[in-house]
């Protein structure tokens, strides 16, 4: 069955949230389903808008980043596919370079098996941003997979179209990254054996030597199912990335099975040992078993040396399909060696007219076709002289049992010509009804036939006068009497049953209420019944403001909510280390406001602040503020952040409101001096440059090893992996961490020290307060949700920082401490600097690690035992410094509000700007 769903968005892609979320575009045409829900959600364009030569006329399907619609380019009436960038994403550089470097992937590739993108659309009023492509009808793979069985020489097939197409792909040094079966749309399943495919979706491509310029810090991009273990460890990319996943294809589709079974911890965790022992199941029936067998472990080899190109592995599929009877392999539509009118090329420019040809023929612009439309009479002309297909006797047996009302979900997949038959074969018309705007439910002598949603509704009737009931939202419901002689299309003219109220304000964005419901934000146009309405617009930015305004029927109506913006003042008077005072660029909401130290007045709306220093780098802030406050942030910028002379609670008590272990009992009050420890976690970049002076060693720094088991080599350990440079060092024991620490003239920091860095001086669970943890705070894994699937790089999550503005306190990899460890030792510790045990057989660690699963487990006030020689991929270390010790002074202001001496309890990591407030007299807090 034709599945019209454009599938955007795979449930097991992981990737950067504010993207374009692993798009899977399926370029068929909508139902009932898929416009009914695109008149619920927020789409990137309305139904009916004009966007440069083409009209929308329906939803095919949406995602994160975008929408793509069925279309009519108005010069010359044909069907096409038009994605476009989503609203909120079209005004932001970044989004847009990602959005046409997929387009200009694609359209630099000339290929029968790779959908074809026709032109590129930038309008300004309405902003969109937008391409063109082919319209195709068929289904993904991955659902006809779900549907039936493959045969062994449709899996051959359809492999080596993909293989013959990815060569093409390959040949412009461009690497999909995430072929995946979402991404394989199948043409012609529903004829027999002559299945024919074309490849989708290259959003996440790696193109040429392009860097990872499109990606946020820490995203995977691909599906962990379909990843070769490279794309999944972070190591370098190759075409024969690619190769991998055409493998697991391969055996899904000959199989019915997939290679790897589980969660995506469980396909990780697969993927990391030798490919070698899988088990891959392939009966002795199929033809070429054993070759098919040899060709798939090849292709997942973990190591890529190890795998075929996709050259090769075409070739070899060559090899296997000459052992497949003659009559099956007559009907396979199987591409031919790759021969240069296939061979890609790119034009200068690289983008749209398409240019194509080869060194022999000169490059000339690929003009877009023009196909008129069929009318039902020329359709139904045409298949009379074809043989009828099975699809059509289903369709035609479910008519003839049940009517036009009863056939359903047989009649509504089935295409044009198909309906067109079965009709004529009946004695009766097919005809389609489309009503004015789009999308109305119909019913035919009462008789209910397409749901809302359509962008047309083919019914076949008999010749004579039908009665047709059209129904659609906010319309008035409309019923004709329709006259039928011959396939025809019938219009159906409806009335708005409402008015149209246009919403404006000053700031715009505001959210808005229609008769005390909550219904959008501004700008924003509404249908509304006609009568009295009141409109109020209120949020903790702005003040409330109401107004009451009469709508008529059939009308529009404009109304202005403008209202002001509640403000805060900031004071900023930043530091670098050991308190020298440092003049940075201030950047509000991305808008350069002026240079620090300054007071400034902002709205409460504001989200985000950027201190921009040429040395000290830029450092970013997420803020909440309240009106009517003056704030004051005093940010150090550096390496290390200072933590003052006093007392803290250290430990846990039941009190508290979160789990005890006994090893965290009796909490207890301890004093301590002033002292400078690491605002983030040693990189693998900063103990590379250790190891390069000859004071670190790398050994042992690519495995793991515990409770006396055998050295194990790991994947996950960072060390050596160019891309892993700005994340933690890990796999590392602790006289490794200490030969660090000296290297650096400092020194792994005591259990007590961490721990106040960690939880501040009230006592909180977490390093940024109460509040449940989120992957947003910290870098974990959560019971149901991944969070990460690795460590990240160490100056992540900033808002989840200290309260002194270290970060990874609560996540990341757990730290290597200097105390050794005694379960019972808080029984017994000094109140004064507390060191641990005199001695001991394991060293005691601290904090969350990106392994953990379970939150109840990460209260900062647990602690570990580990062997000093241990090592694991979840275990790391930051340093410390002794400092003399500064007694805060009380903060004094100038005429203008400024600071004039800094408080040390205010001093924090500038890299995520986490800080404490100090207060004015006249302060709010």
């Amino acid at each position: 069955m034709s599945s019209p769903n454009a599938s955007l968005g795979d449930e097991e892609s992981n990737t950067d949230p504010g993207l374009l979320e692993q798009e899977t575009v399926v370029t068929s045409r909508p139902d009932a389903a898929d416009l009914t829900r695109a008149q619920a959600t927020s789409q990137a364009a309305e139904i009916g808008e004009q966007i440069g030569g083409y009209r929308l006329d329906g939803l095919l399907g949406e995602g994160g980043g975008g929408s793509v619609y069925l279309a009519t380019q108005l010069a010359t009436g044909r069907e096409v596919a038009v994605k476009v960038l989503a609203t909120r994403l079209a005004g932001d550089a970044e989004y847009v370079s990602r959005f046409f470097h997929e387009a200009r992937v694609v359209g630099e590739i000339k290929h029968p098996n790779i959908v074809e993108i026709l032109e590129f659309i930038v309008t300004e009023a309405p902003k969109r941003v937008a391409y063109v492509m082919d319209l195709v009808e068929g289904v993904p793979l991955s659902q006809l997979l779900a549907l039936r069985r493959l045969s062994a020489h449709e899996a051959l097939s359809i492999t080596m179209q993909l293989a013959h197409a990815l060569e093409a792909v390959h040949k412009l040094e461009v690497v999909h990254r995430d072929l995946k079966p979402e991404n394989i749309l199948v043409e012609g399943y529903d004829g027999g054996r002559a299945l024919s495919v074309k490849i989708l979706d290259f959003g996440v491509a790696k193109f040429g030597s392009d860097v990872e310029h499109h990606t946020r810090t820490g995203a995977m991009l691909g599906t962990p199912r379909y990843m070769a273990p490279e794309q999944l460890f972070d190591e370098p990319i190759t075409p024969k990335a690619d190769v991998y996943a055409l493998g697991e294809i391969f055996y899904e589709a000959l199989t019915g099975r997939r290679v790897f079974e589980g969660d995506n911890r469980a396909v990780m965790k697969a993927k990391s040992s030798d490919s070698s022992v899988l088990g891959l199941e392939i009966s002795d029936d199929v033809p070429g078993a054993d070759q098919i067998r040899s060709l798939l472990l090849a292709s997942l080899a973990q190591d890529p040396a190890n795998r075929p190109t996709v050259k090769d592995f075409w070739g070899r599929l060559v090899g296997i399909m000459s052992t497949l009877p003659s009559d099956e392999r007559s009907q396979m539509p199987v591409p031919e060696a790759p021969r240069s009118s296939w061979i890609p090329t790119r034009s200068k420019e690289g983008g749209l007219p398409l240019i194509h040809g080869t060194k022999d023929t000169p490059l000339a612009p690929q003009p877009i076709v023009e196909r008129p439309l069929d009318t039902p009479s020329r359709t139904a002309a045409r298949v009379q002289r074809r043989p009828m297909s099975p699809r059509a006797k289903r369709v035609l047996a479910a008519l003839l049992l049940f009517g036009p009302a009863g056939a359903g979900l047989a009649y509504a997949a089935a295409s044009p010509e198909t309906k067109s038959r079965a009709a004529a074969l009946l004695g009766r018309v097919s005809i389609e009804l489309v009503s004015n705007p789009r999308g109305a439910a119909f019913s035919v002598d009462g008789i209910d036939v397409c749901q809302a949603g359509r962008v047309a509704c083919g019914v076949v009737v008999s010749r004579g006068d039908h009665r047709v009931t059209a129904r659609l939202r906010h319309h008035e419901t409309r019923t004709t009497t329709v006259h039928v002689s011959d396939p025809a299309t019938v219009p159906i003219e409806l009335t708005g049953a409402y008015g149209e109220l246009d919403i404006t304000s000053a700031p715009a964005g505001v959210s808005l209420a229609l008769d005390g419901e909550p219904t959008a934000r501004s700008p924003r146009s509404l249908a509304v019944t006609p009568g009295e309405h009141v409109l109020s617009v209120s949020g903790r930015c702005v003040e409330a403001v109401e107004r009451r305004v009469r709508v008529e029927r059939g009308t529009r109506t404009s109304i202005d909510l403008s209202t002001k913006e509640k403000k805060s003042v900031l004071k900023l008077n930043p530091s670098g280390p050991r308190r020298t005072p440092v003049h940075a660029e201030v950047w509000l909401d991305g808008q350069l406001v002026g240079m620090t130290p300054m007071r400034l007045e902002v709205s409460v709306c504001a989200r985000t602040l950027e201190l921009r220093h040429p040395t000290l780098g830029t450092f970013k802030r997420n803020l909440t503020l309240s009106p009517d406050t003056t704030i004051s942030m005093d940010p150090v910028l550096g390496d290390e952040v200072l933590v003052p002379h006093g007392e803290f609670v250290m430990g846990c008590d039941p009190s508290d409101g979160f789990p005890c272990e006994v090893s965290s009992q009796p909490a207890h009050p301890v004093m301590l001096e002033s002292y400078l420890i690491d605002r983030t976690e040693v990189s693998v970049g900063e103990y590379r440059t250790c190891v390069d002076a000859g004071a670190c060693s790398a050994t042992g720094t690519d495995g793991y090893e515990w409770k006396g088991q055998p050295f194990t080599k790991s994947v996950t350990c960072n060390f050596g992996k160019p891309k892993k440079s700005a994340h933690p060092i890990n796999c590392v024991d602790h006289a490794q961490a200490e030969a660090y620490c000296r290297f650096r003239r400092r020194r792994l920091p005591s259990e007590a020290e961490w721990e106040k860095a960690a939880r501040g001086t009230d006592r909180r669970p977490f390093p940024w307060g109460s509040d449940k943890p989120t992957c947003e705070l910290v870098a974990l894994r959560f019971q149901g949700t991944e969070c990460v699937g690795t460590t990240q790089p160490v100056s992540t999550k900033p808002s989840g920082a200290s309260p002194f503005g270290a970060l990874h306190m609560a996540g990341n990899v757990a730290e290597w401490v200097s105390d050794f460890y005694d379960e019972r030792y808080y029984t017994r510790s000094p109140p004064t600097s507390p060191t641990g045990p005199q001695s001991g057989t394991m060293r005691t660690t601290r904090g969350g690690h990106f392994s953990v699963t379970d939150v109840s487990g990460l209260p900062l006030t647990e602690r570990r035992g580990a062997r000093p020689e241990d090592r694991f991929d979840t275990l790391g270390f930051r340093c410390a410094e002794t400092t003399e010790s500064t007694e805060p002074k009380p903060t004094e202001h100038t005429d203008d509000g400024m600071s004039t001496s800094l408080c040390p309890l205010c001093l924090l990591s500038a890299s995520s700007v986490v800080s404490a407030w100090s207060r004015t007299s006249t302060d709010v807090y």
